[in-house]
């Protein structure tokens, strides 16, 4: 499984591999896995007096990351749903493993999964119901995945998705941060005069038009 990065768009993975400061035996790294995990025992294949400097982490069922582990060289592998000949090959060929449980070391995600839904949903939600389905191309709400306005890497990166160049698109708000935005991104930038600013403080900030009716949004495309 593989997803794309918002900064760069690189592939990234749901598995991480690092290098301890200080190496650690796996006998303190199993205490250290239940205790970050707050799991009551884990699954041990190797010797708890090994020495560990790599470590490799992925969430789940970890059986098909072995391969991936011993490519990146690691110590051992923290996962879940390891059967007991996977784990002994594994410390045959050099890799130590410790298995948490699939929902062990899974769980870490799920708020962090929750809190990105609700964000995206809750755009969602309220623009479809106002607006209506299949009007937009792309929905964005407020995310952790980017700076608040007025940065504009937030907006950088839909126009990105959209495959638009800030010169070719139109920046609309309704207050002086969007204004700001919009300028800092290199866009043609339209204030909406029935948004809680005034008109003077749209073009103070850099709104290239104001319209005060939507329909003159059309003398602009």
């Amino acid at each position: 499984m593989t997803c794309q990065s918002p900064l760069d768009g690189s592939p990234q993975g749901i598995g991480r591999v690092a290098d301890l400061e200080d190496p650690i035996c796996l006998q303190e790294c199993c205490e250290l896995v239940k205790a970050k995990y707050e799991l009551e025992a884990v699954k041990v294949f190797g010797d708890p007096s090994a020495e560990i400097r790599r470590v490799a982490i992925s969430p789940g069922a970890g059986k098909s990351m072995v391969s991936a582990a011993f490519a990146a060289h690691a110590d051992v592998l923290i996962t879940g749903d390891i059967d007991h000949h996977t784990g002994i090959d594994a410390v045959a060929q050099g890799l130590m493993i410790i298995d948490g449980g699939h929902y062990g070391i899974e769980k870490i995600f799920v708020p962090d999964v929750a809190a990105f839904l609700r964000e995206k949903c809750q755009a969602i939600d309220v623009v479809e119901s106002t607006f209506g389905k299949e009007y937009f191309d792309h929905i964005q709400g407020q995310s952790g995945e980017f700076p608040k306005k007025p940065d504009p890497e937030g907006l950088l990166w839909i126009l990105d998705k959209l495959g638009v160049s800030p010169e070719e698109g139109i920046y609309i708000g309704d207050s002086d941060v969007d204004m700001k935005t919009g300028k800092a991104a290199g866009m043609f930038t339209v204030g909406a005069e029935w948004g809680f600013r005034t008109k003077e403080l749209l073009v103070e900030t850099g709104a290239d038009a104001t319209i005060a009716h939507a329909e003159e949004l059309l003398n602009y495309l």
